[in-house]
């Protein structure tokens, strides 16, 4: 382990840490090697990774027992029968609470480097306008009574399964991705701008929604706001598919998942898996599996992001597992003594 020390504005101390190898020695030329080496043998960095799975570890404890109570505390849907209400309460809660706070460590980890090198800004911008979509969809689907009427017609009189956890999480995603766009901007706004491609993606986006609205207006016949909806969640569906190209690809040139919070990765995991199992339990309880295509979205989702999530864990911990500024990074403020760590 090989560590390096530099003063920063402020009075703080930064310390960065990163792998070396034996064959790597004459290269290095660091007057810290000696001292590195010692630190490896006295098995800080075996006793760092404990603390680090340690944290996870408390973070899906505390994840798991908020969605218990918040589904034994809320209301159930009326829709279930009563042997599963509190069973889909519970489930739907815990990955709405995982999903939610999935956002935290990336805004965490930009907020305490200063910066959001790492991430891809074509990334956020995809985020942007899909949870967007994914908002009105939710909005809609829970509280317009006229949406709910035309799903009832064409699903035989099923309701649809959009739950207040669905909304929640939808419009609360759409406010933290504001937020970590306007720390890009701030943190790096020379260096921050979507790529040609983003910007095509995202225009064509934005003018197909707007034509389809358009749509509805003049042709009421044909055209229905729930099949609008619709379209909303296959932008929602289109965008989830595209988004994580962009921030792969850029860990790839990087050789590196330095700035890119693997904290994220793991909670949306865990948020994509329950969804999945809140869907199909409903489905079952109901007797009613068109739920799936009728909220093709949820069930979608689910998937996609588990399967890119897969990736990433790939590239975290197989593929890149010591990138630049590797494995973790501490500030510690002298004059107060505070420290944090951030791990991946």
């Amino acid at each position: 382990v090989h560590y390096i020390q530099k003063p920063l504005p402020e009075g703080r101390i930064e310390v960065l840490m990163f792998s070396w190898r034996k064959e790597d020695d004459q290269d290095l030329g660091s007057p810290f090697l000696e001292k590195a080496k010692k630190a490896d043998k006295n098995g800080i960095w075996p006793s760092i990774k404990s603390f680090a799975c340690s944290r996870h570890a408390l973070v899906f404890f505390c994840v798991t027992f908020a969605g218990v109570v918040l589904g034994l505390v809320l209301p159930p849907s009326s829709n279930l029968p009563k042997k599963y209400k509190y069973i889909s309460n519970i489930i739907g809660y815990t990955y709405f609470v995982a999903w939610s706070i999935s956002f935290y460590p990336q805004v965490w980890l930009n907020w305490c480097r200063k910066s959001t090198r790492g991430l891809s800004f074509d990334f956020e911008a995809y985020n942007f306008l899909g949870f967007l979509t994914y908002s009105v969809f939710n909005l809609c689907f829970y509280f317009v009574p006229a949406i709910q009427d035309e799903y009832r017609k064409t699903h035989d009189g099923n309701d649809n399964k959009v739950a207040l956890n669905d909304v929640c999480f939808a419009v609360h995603a759409l406010i933290i991705t504001v937020i970590t766009i306007m720390q890009m901007r701030y943190y790096d706004r020379y260096q921050t701008r979507a790529s040609w491609v983003g910007c095509l993606l995202l225009g064509i986006g934005f003018l197909c929604i707007a034509g389809y609205a358009g749509g509805v207006l003049l042709l009421r016949r044909r055209l229905t706001w729930l099949g609008w909806l619709y379209f909303l969640s296959y932008v929602k569906m289109a965008i989830t598919v595209v988004k994580y190209i962009p921030q792969a690809y850029l860990n790839y040139r990087r050789r590196s998942t330095a700035g890119w919070s693997i904290g994220n990765v793991l909670l949306d995991a865990l948020g994509g898996l329950l969804s999945v199992l809140q869907l199909i339990l409903d489905c079952h309880a109901t007797g009613d599996w068109g739920g799936i295509t009728g909220d093709p979205v949820k069930f979608g989702l689910g998937f996609v992001s588990i399967f890119f999530d897969v990736i990433f864990m790939l590239q975290h911990y197989i593929l890149f597992p010591q990138p630049d500024f590797r494995y973790y990074e501490k500030k510690a403020d002298v004059q107060e003594g505070n420290e944090y760590f951030e791990f991946g």
